[in-house]
């Protein structure tokens, strides 16, 4: 499996052994749960080719429709964009696709020195609490996460929280999840009213040179389209795609 997909996998694993959500692993998929109203609320990790007899549209369309979860995030390598059609007709349709990208500790690092920034790593409440608010107004849809649930993840030695002060106040944030010398970066979210100021690219910037400092041997991520040529400018390359689909 694709490093950057089974980093993702295993992340919402951790999520699933939190008290604010449940997974269940079943033979050919996995489902996370929140409670209502609450994100997590996903199957992922489904295997296309448990049953040799089934296209790998009719598993996805098979496994949606019985279960309770809109949304399977998948690995659309195993899906032909011509075979689509059939999931269109069972009320199923791709919504986001996510391009898959990593960079190692050779990649070029180096950080601007800015004015009035400060990088911290969150551990209090009240940072765990403005990291929450800024996820869901700024990543979050009608699934918002709920502040139990970061505090929960905070106590957890695999995940990392950190944040971008700008003027003294928290203007973007990152989640780092480490298992097996491989990091991923989560909920990567920037105030509206101060992107343009590459606070992003610098947080990024100085949590990857953390990761190596420790050890990492590759940071991962999920990158939506438009954000694609910023990982790129950070030295990330494109490995692979992952695409979320929705039931109607």
């Amino acid at each position: 499996m694709n490093e950057s997909v089974n980093n993702l996998f295993n992340f919402y694993r951790e999520i699933g052994k939190s008290d604010s959500a449940i997974i269940k692993e079943n033979q050919d998929h996995s489902i996370i749960t929140a409670e209502e109203g609450r994100w997590p609320q996903m199957i992922f990790n489904i295997d296309f080719f448990r049953n040799s007899n089934s296209q790998p549209e009719e598993v996805l369309a098979r496994i949606m429709k019985e279960s309770k979860q809109n949304f399977a995030v998948c690995d659309i390598s195993n899906l032909k964009s011509e075979n689509q059609s059939f999931l269109r007709s069972s009320g199923i349709y791709p919504i986001k696709t996510w391009t898959l990208m990593e960079v190692s500790p050779n990649e070029n690092t180096f950080i601007q020195t800015q004015q009035n920034v400060e990088f911290r790593e969150l551990k209090k409440g009240d940072e765990l609490y403005e990291f929450c608010n800024l996820t869901n107004s700024e990543l979050m849809g009608s699934l918002k996460i709920s502040p139990v649930l970061i505090h929960e993840l905070a106590a957890n030695k695999k995940m990392k929280f950190y944040g971008l002060y700008f003027r003294s106040e928290l203007a973007s944030i990152i989640l780092t999840y480490t298992e097996k010398e491989i990091s991923g970066l989560y909920f990567i979210a920037t105030k509206s009213e101060y992107r343009g100021k590459k606070l992003s690219e610098n947080l990024i910037k100085r949590v990857i040179n953390l990761l190596f400092s420790q050890k990492t041997e590759k940071v991962v991520l999920q990158a939506v389209q438009k954000a694609v040529p910023l990982y790129t400018r950070l030295g990330f390359k494109p490995c692979g795609n992952l695409t979320i689909f929705w039931k109607q």
